[in-house]
């Protein structure tokens, strides 16, 4: 089975801004209230170790396997649970500068595999929701840092 979430936002900030902010990953824990933390090589076919929180009790760690890393473009990983086909995720973060201090930030998953349908109202709501939230926070994080 196959779920897909899409989320984007308007940011009023450089795409490079956006951008330096995505790939600090050992800064996520200072602004981003989803994913709390991500170790590891940001290169294509690089091995990431991936934080992220669910809720305010319940938080969860996943390997994950770089797909895509294009500078001020995409940043994309598959993680898996346990073992491919049970609970994977393809996800995306793209960013389009729309104007020289403008840019739209999307962030996607692609959800597959058996366990998929068991979770479809927790990603439509919880999952959906932590999205909008970084979402969210980055676009407040870039805009501080555009204004300065």
């Amino acid at each position: 089975m196959l779920h897909q979430l899409n989320t984007e936002i308007a940011i009023n900030a450089p795409v490079q801004c956006v951008w330096q902010l995505l790939m600090d990953f050992q800064n996520y824990n200072q602004w981003n209230p989803f994913i709390r933390q991500i170790e590891g090589d940001p290169w294509v076919n690089g091995n990431l170790r991936v934080t992220i929180q669910h809720t305010v009790h319940r938080q969860t760690s996943f390997k994950a396997k770089v797909l895509s890393c294009r500078e001020n473009q995409e940043l994309s990983w598959q993680g898996k649970f346990l073992f491919r086909g049970l609970f994977d995720g393809l996800h995306q973060f793209k960013l389009e500068a729309i104007a020289d201090n403008a840019t739209i930030f999307k962030q996607s998953e692609q959800f597959s595999g058996l366990l998929v349908k068991y979770f479809i109202e927790e990603l439509e709501g919880i999952t959906e929701q932590n999205f909008a939230r970084m979402n969210l926070a980055l676009k407040d994080k870039a805009e501080a840092i555009a204004a300065r």
